[in-house]
């Protein structure tokens, strides 16, 4: 099966929608929400292969909505897990700008 379309485009997609998704929640201020929606974002993007095109970029997101959910519902040792994931994939994936953002993030929580 070729890696770019078909059996892999239905879970990236639908990682994408949720991380999407997990943000509107938080700024609606649907926390708790927001957390299961960002799981299951994660979740989504664990079914592809580790070289799938567009894993790195949206895992990074549906981790970044994940931390920062979880950091609004109070669970700060479990948002400091998934930002520093965060922090891991964009040094791993040369995201520098994107480490940038967030490295203070996963220092000071």
């Amino acid at each position: 099966i070729p890696l770019d379309g078909g059996l892999y485009e239905l879970p990236k997609q639908q990682g994408y929608l949720a991380a999407w998704l997990s943000q509107v929640q938080l700024r609606q201020g649907k926390a708790a929400q927001a957390v299961v929606i960002a799981q299951q974002g994660v979740q989504f993007y664990n079914l592809l292969p580790e070289d799938y095109p567009g894993k790195a970029v949206g895992m990074t997101k549906a981790q970044l909505m994940l931390g920062e959910a979880l950091r609004a519902v109070g669970r700060r040792a479990e948002a400091r897990n998934a930002l520093e994931q965060v922090r891991q994939l964009a040094q791993t994936h040369g995201d520098r700008p994107g480490e940038d953002v967030h490295a203070g993030a996963t220092v000071g929580s």
